[in-house]
């Protein structure tokens, strides 16, 4: 199994027929609030563990956890996750439950793609909770564009030949490193394709399917003046996944809001560009007028 759990003790706790594996690092750093990590779409904690390893070094406290359906949280039966609720309010429900079964009283979060519209979703819902807000390649989407709802459909039809082809891409390992190279902008090695495509692969289909689907629920015309926290949207020119006007698309509706474009990376910086990542979120962490950065 390909988890960042592998090398420390994972905790878990229920939550609607899904045993929610996390960690939680206790820092040092008085007064600091406790730093977040959400995954994006089909992925898992693992993804994060370059950057949880230099912010645990830094004696920051970090959490970083499995959504349901994806990594060590999966669902007690195929009949729980039949019924379950994959709404981006059950997600976000799930995060504050975490934060509150280790007291977390206020969170820097930072969100990957899907996990970054997480991220916006609980800021939405409880400000009171969210320090800063950081969402890493999250694509705005408006059921109202015509264009937008033929991408929609495009992206659920990718996720079906995903779950279809599930069974061939763990017979082959060229053909899962072929398959998740369109992601970055330059190819990964071995090992980054496998942490990748294995995420995809232990992934629940329906949870696959279903949390696609009901991201693109989200009234972001609602959610996104609701978010009061200093905001940070990530974008890439090379990330085909949310092309670069997706990501700024945020930014006019986003009260304390600003963007930045990252440099040579696709759409996972935390694995092409970690070093690159982590000079960005520490800029923004300590801006006194996070609403000035570019």
């Amino acid at each position: 199994m390909n988890t960042i759990f592998e090398e420390t003790q994972v905790k878990y706790l229920e939550r609607g027929g899904v045993k929610l594996a996390y960690r939680y690092f206790q820092g040092k750093q008085a007064n600091a609030s406790a730093l977040v990590f959400v995954h994006g779409w089909a992925g898992s904690a693992a993804d994060w563990q370059i950057l949880r390893q230099h912010y645990i070094e830094q004696g920051q406290s970090v959490l970083i956890y499995d959504a349901a359906g994806f990594g060590q949280s999966q669902f007690d039966s195929e009949l729980v996750a039949k019924t379950a609720d994959y709404s981006l309010g059950r997600y976000a429900e799930d995060l504050k439950a975490l934060l509150d079964a280790e007291g977390i009283e206020r969170a820097r979060l930072v969100g990957h793609s899907w996990g970054g519209v997480v991220a916006m979703c609980f800021a939405e819902r409880y400000p009171e909770r969210t320090e800063k807000l950081v969402a890493i390649g999250s694509a705005y989407f408006d059921s109202q564009n015509l264009l937008h709802q033929i991408l929609k459909w495009a992206s659920y039809l990718i996720a079906l030949i995903i779950v279809l082809g599930k069974p061939v891409l763990r017979r082959s390992s060229k053909l899962r490193q072929i398959s998740v190279k369109r992601y970055f902008l330059k190819p990964p090695d071995a090992a980054t394709a496998e942490l990748v495509m294995q995420d995809v692969l232990e992934s629940n289909n329906r949870a696959i399917i279903q949390t696609l689907l009901t991201g693109y629920e989200v009234r972001f015309k609602q959610t996104c003046p609701a978010i009061q926290c200093p905001t940070l949207y990530l974008g890439s020119k090379e990330d085909i996944v949310a092309p670069l006007p997706y990501v700024k698309a945020f930014v006019p509706l986003t009260p304390h809001a600003s963007s930045i474009t990252l440099p040579s990376c696709g759409h996972f910086p935390m694995l092409e560009i970690p070093t690159d990542l982590v000079s960005v979120l520490d800029n923004f962490f300590t801006s006194v007028n996070p609403g000035l950065l570019k």
